[in-house]
């Protein structure tokens, strides 16, 4: 089978519309189905009725066990307010009520139980040539049966983050426990969160999963590969495939100045613009660095109107600080709407604790516009430093604040770096490359095992 047309395949991901991942996702599916490929997509979580995608069955456990449970629960609803002890039960029913899943959960172990998937992968007729999986946590998916469905299809995973190699969490920061099985989590609110430190169990367990089916893991950087060859999957194939974009979507603008009045922004601002998806509640992200850097621009800056967008709000809202501006933009999954705002952009900042290899990045970089962003994961391998936009160290928001000055006092190397910045994106980023990669390594595996089973 070495013709991408004859390839059927089943892409598998947490939520069909959201943040990075779920773009990756839905964007590789289109350009896959432009190549003749016949791609089905389920997810744990729709989001949007028009993505095209399945959901998994959400099945529970034992509907008998789960009503008695909860009939126990508000029978003793009348002593809880006299009675610690009745309180106390009724929180551990509630847990209870989950059954064995619930439990586990309360113990700090990692839920796999999902029968409605099971069910879905087993009724499965016919099968596919190729299973690619994206995010696998956010509970919907049963890590337990990759084993099985590696028997009947070829398995790929693309990792996003680290969590198929911790305890619990989706980055390590500094934490390198996960290199030698974990436990004494240092956090365990870290995203995704567990109640107790099972991370020691969560980690051996799924160092047993890994042993037994053969699996295709895909990174988008280099840095990813290299911690992925020295963890639990280290028994795996791994190769690096960079993530790409739609360039013909994310393009720079000929017409800039009109583009920013049908947004209703200022054509003299001097614009910049980050992604602050969570706020401060995401710990991966450091929206308390580009606070900082809105003040010191607030205190420094005269010579310039400063508008900082910042992609990502609850709501639309507009603050005035001196000679600075903050427009706070709900999050859009409208994918043109999001470009515009590329467009309008001089320089997009981008401050992180954690990343892996930033969807935003790319965008940015293929609209033309300059990339001031921590050098932390992935992130260095997308920016040329002084070339495409700058590097500075985590947190360091004096750093962040003079690259912010100096391209916008510096037209010349502003416009200079953007057009670098678009140059790199068509050489390395483009979207369809990326899908080539994927059929490439696709129909190498699916050709392996035809030799082998003959």
């Amino acid at each position: 089978m070495n013709k991408t047309k004859d390839i059927s395949a089943l892409f598998v991901n947490t939520r069909d519309v959201g943040g990075g991942a779920e773009r990756v996702f839905q964007d590789v599916r289109v350009c896959m189905e432009q190549n003749g490929v016949v791609v089905r997509c389920v997810v744990g979580y729709q989001l949007s009725n028009s993505s095209g995608c399945e959901i998994f069955p959400h099945l529970s456990s034992s509907k008998l066990w789960e009503s008695l449970c909860w009939k126990l629960h508000g029978r003793l609803e009348r002593y809880e307010k006299q009675n610690g002890v009745a309180a106390w039960l009724r929180a551990q029913l509630r847990v209870a009520a989950q059954g064995i899943p619930g439990i586990e959960r309360l113990l700090g172990i990692e839920d796999f139980y999902y029968p409605g998937m099971r069910r879905f992968f087993d009724s499965l007729s016919p099968y596919p040539d190729v299973i690619h999986l994206h995010n696998l946590h956010g509970g919907y998916f049963d890590l337990r049966y990759l084993p099985k469905i590696s028997q009947r299809a070829a398995v790929f995973i693309t990792l996003h983050d680290e969590w198929l190699y911790t305890g619990h969490c989706a980055h390590s920061i500094d934490c390198d426990r996960w290199l030698r099985g974990c436990g004494h989590c240092p956090d365990l609110e870290r995203y995704p969160a567990i109640r107790r430190d099972k991370t020691a169990y969560n980690w051996m367990r799924k160092r047993k999963i890994y042993q037994k089916p053969r699996l295709h893991l895909v990174t988008p950087s280099n840095w990813l590969a290299e911690r992925v060859r020295r963890s639990v999957l280290a028994e795996q194939e791994c190769r690096v495939i960079h993530n790409g974009v739609d360039l013909s979507l994310f393009s720079p603008s000929p017409e800039k100045d009109d583009l920013r009045r049908k947004m209703q922004l200022s054509v003299y601002d001097f614009i910049v613009l980050y992604v602050a998806v969570g706020g401060k509640k995401n710990v991966y992200k450091d929206a308390e660095t580009v606070q900082r850097v809105v003040e010191n621009l607030s205190m420094e800056c005269n010579q310039r109107k400063i508008c900082f967008l910042e992609l990502g709000g609850d709501e639309r809202a507009v603050f005035e600080r001196g000679n600075l501006s903050v427009y706070q933009i709900p999050f859009s999954t409208d994918r043109k709407y999001v470009a515009d705002l590329f467009r309008c952009a001089d320089v997009y900042l981008h401050a992180a604790r954690a990343d892996t290899f930033p969807t935003v990045i790319l965008e940015a970089l293929a609209c033309g516009v300059p990339v001031i962003a921590t050098a932390v994961g992935g992130i260095p391998e997308q920016i040329i430093d002084g070339v495409t936009g700058f590097l500075v160290e985590m947190g360091d928001d004096i750093a962040m604040t003079n690259r912010v000055k100096l391209l916008m006092l510096d037209i010349q190397k502003r416009q200079v770096m953007g057009q670098a910045a678009r140059a790199d994106a068509l050489k390395r980023f483009d979207i369809h490359q990326q899908v080539d990669a994927y059929l490439s390594w696709y129909s190498t595996v699916l050709e392996n095992n035809e030799k082998r089973q003959k």
